[in-house]
């Protein structure tokens, strides 16, 4: 795993060599189609390098989750066996499997993250093709919903198959394209401009030029935040989010009630385990079967009074928020030096950083989706 990791990162470290080439051929050259061609090729290079390397993740992937489910199959065999048979050799063989099965867990968890990341370089390196050529058919979003049906627009050609907004639209956020939208517009209309704001961007665009490899990694962490859905979808679920945070639903008194009843779902699972493996060692008899029929009754009892309180956060509609954390390390961590930017990132981290309030999301969607007992979330 540590090789594909190096592999991913040799990917990114010849992207930015090439990214730097690529801008300063574009800023001298910019008319001429053969360097538009070999930028092109540059970004096929790079689509075929990501394609490839996804390809061995997602194999490897394959191959752990056999592992895997060998694992499971020998330990649940091997606890049940020595249990039976009050076999110590059982349990050990099973103690063993359950170590393989939790090492395999974590490198199935790791790669299946890498995953996604490697898919959306390829997939930006082959719309970035495409755009070069001009190959318009091949770029999704066309802006089109963006249009207001003026003159000017149409005349610049703003909007639509083959426009300006897939030209220079990079982004993978429905707001980020919005925003994009709204600039065109603005340009292309009648409306006075604050000319002072638009020379602080002008600076700050600058910056960013120069900044290729952070582009490419918010540019890639964009499309994580959704990576099977468009920019529709994804403000969707973060709308349905943002409804569910604000509803009814979140009592105080009914999420307290869910804490005591994860704490009890806690230690019934603990106290069934321990008195299972003091069953298998040694000649003691212990109560495990009333334990762990005890959670069976807590969970059949109370998931379809507490399953409302907490549903948005194990279904897919917090995902496009859990997504943004990426983003918002990235820009957390990095040191602007033009004024619209510094001013950016400092409101941005007036009350906290946002990456760390989002991971405490995931960590509540992740605890949560064990409902009050891990024991029976995992059967």
């Amino acid at each position: 795993m540590s090789k594909l990791k190096g592999e991913a990162l040799a990917n990114y470290k010849a992207d930015h060599k090439s990214d730097h080439n690529a801008e300063t051929s574009e800023q001298t050259v910019k008319t001429d189609y053969k360097q538009a061609e070999d930028l092109a090729q540059i970004a096929d290079k790079r689509a075929q390098r990501y394609g490839a390397l996804a390809e061995k993740i997602d194999q490897k992937i394959g191959k752990i989750a056999a592992v895997r489910f060998v694992a499971f199959l020998v330990m649940s065999a091997s606890f049940f066996s020595a249990w039976y048979d009050q076999a110590p050799l059982y349990f050990w063989l099973g103690l063993g499997g359950a170590v393989v099965f939790g090492i395999t867990v974590w490198l199935h968890r790791t790669l299946y993250g890498l995953l996604p990341r490697a898919q959306a370089q390829r997939d930006m390196a082959t719309e970035s093709a495409a755009r070069l050529r001009h190959q318009w058919s091949k770029l999704k979003e066309d802006g089109q919903r963006f249009a207001q049906g003026t003159l000017e627009e149409k005349e610049l050609q703003i909007f639509g198959e083959v426009s300006l907004f897939k030209l220079l639209n990079r982004a993978h956020l429905r707001g980020a394209q919005a925003l994009i939208a709204r600039r065109l517009l603005q340009s292309a209309g009648t409306a006075p401009l604050d000319l002072e704001d638009l020379a602080q961007r002008q600076d700050a665009v600058k910056e960013l030029v120069h900044l290729s490899g952070l582009r490419r990694k918010f540019l890639g962490a964009t499309r994580l935040s959704h990576a099977e859905s468009d920019a529709r979808s994804q403000a969707l679920g973060l709308r349905a989010f943002a409804q569910w945070a604000q509803s009814e639903t979140l009592d105080p008194k009914d999420l307290k009630r869910l804490k005591i009843l994860s704490i009890l779902g806690l230690g019934l699972t603990l106290t069934t385990l321990i008195q299972a493996v003091i069953s298998v060692s040694t000649d003691l008899q212990t109560a495990w079967q009333l334990t762990l029929g005890a959670q069976f009754v807590l969970y059949l009892v109370t998931t379809g009074k507490v399953s409302p309180h907490y549903v948005a956060l194990i279904t897919e509609a917090h995902k496009p928020l859990q997504g943004l954390e990426g983003c918002f390390q990235l820009v957390e961590k990095q040191e602007f030096n033009s004024p619209w930017l510094k001013q950016w990132s400092k409101q941005l981290k007036h009350s906290g950083t946002p990456s760390e309030r989002i991971k405490n999301i995931a960590r509540y969607a992740e605890a949560l989706a064990v409902r009050h007992s891990a024991l029976l979330y995992g059967v």
